[in-house]
């Protein structure tokens, strides 16, 4: 019985880890041919023994996560895919470890709660049903996320970040000891 079960794990990981007849990343060292090679295998590479488990596991959840993402492009939730694909890039989580440097690049508890529901797809906050900016009728309830894509809020929101951005920049050019003039504010062309 322990033979068929171990059989069948062996089975079931090289199946999840295969995608159009290639295997995704794992090493041929870390696996068994079947059961009866366990223990000659296992002599044989000893030193893959304490990785197995987190070796296995780590390209299990990441053949999981294309699956998701395929799976939200399929269904038609390019949100969701863009949400995952967007916090999965390379330097995306940057921002939870990163020291600030000025009181301005310090986030507030409330808004690092904000940033890391965003991450994880939660809605951010309760909000009322209806958009107070552009006041469509249950915009915020079918769309809890409505108020970062709502166009009355776009001008000043995008003038906003863009300044605060300016500000930073000039801080940490004159921190540095360089020299710069910041550009005027409320250019109209």
């Amino acid at each position: 019985m322990l033979y068929q079960h171990l059989e069948q794990c062996i089975i079931t990981i090289k199946q999840n880890l295969i995608v159009n007849g290639n295997q995704t990343g794992i090493r041929s060292d870390l696996l068994p041919s079947s059961v009866s090679q366990i223990i000659s295998h296992y002599q044989q590479h000893h030193t893959v023994i304490p990785i197995l488990h987190s070796e296995v596991t780590s390209q299990i959840y990441k053949q999981r996560f294309k699956n998701n993402v395929t799976n939200a492009q399929q269904n038609g939730d390019s949100r969701e895919a863009a949400r995952m694909l967007a916090v999965s890039a390379y330097g995306a989580s940057v921002w939870k470890t990163t020291t600030p440097s000025t009181v301005q690049s310090t986030l507030s508890d409330t808004h690092y709660q904000i940033a890391a529901k965003l991450a994880l797809g939660v809605p951010p906050v309760s909000l009322p049903s209806d958009c107070r900016s552009c006041h469509k009728a249950d915009a915020c309830e079918t769309d809890p996320f409505h108020p970062l894509s709502c166009n009355s809020q776009k001008g000043r929101e995008i003038t906003l970040r863009h300044d605060s951005v300016v500000n930073d920049l000039h801080h940490g050019i004159k921190a540095a000891g360089g020299v710069c003039i910041k550009e005027p504010s409320r250019l109209r062309f």
